[in-house]
């Protein structure tokens, strides 16, 4: 019996451990940045469906570009517009790659200037009142 005894206090020992272990390295992640990149497959859904309107807004650029209706001025032109987050949280980058320094962190729903820049992995450069940087675009909306 007081082998018994021993053996149950023991394994509630390595129990309580672990469990404590797990929570700090929950806690860990959490607090960790490069945590807050991570999509879920609902993010995924539902920017695939920005990905296909983002590629007619191309072929229509295109069109435009063969019947020469724009001007090489005003494709030059990038105005900033507002836009909102739609993710929980999103690192801010200080260059247009996933490699880059993080300048800052944007929650859901928060406005931001943006404004395009060419390339074709779909960055923009947004501004908030306290920091500028570069984040993807389908991770922004045009209304909240």
């Amino acid at each position: 019996m007081n082998k018994k005894r021993g053996f149950l206090t023991f394994l509630l020992f390595i129990l309580t451990i672990a469990f404590i272990a797990f929570v700090i390295i929950m806690q860990h992640n959490f607090l960790n940045p490069d945590f807050a990149t991570a999509e879920t497959n609902e993010n995924i859904n539902l920017n695939d469906n920005k990905d296909k309107r983002k590629e007619n807004v191309k072929d229509v650029e295109k069109v435009d570009k063969d019947n020469d209706v724009s001007t090489e001025e005003d494709q030059d032109k990038t105005m900033p517009t507002t836009k909102y987050v739609n993710v929980d949280l999103l690192n801010v980058r200080s260059d247009p790659n996933t490699n880059s320094e993080i300048v800052g962190v944007v929650t859901l729903n928060q406005k931001v200037k943006a404004e395009n820049i060419d390339n074709d992995e779909g960055w923009v450069k947004i501004t908030t009142d306290d920091f500028t940087g570069f984040v993807n675009s389908k991770f922004l909306d045009e209304e909240v």
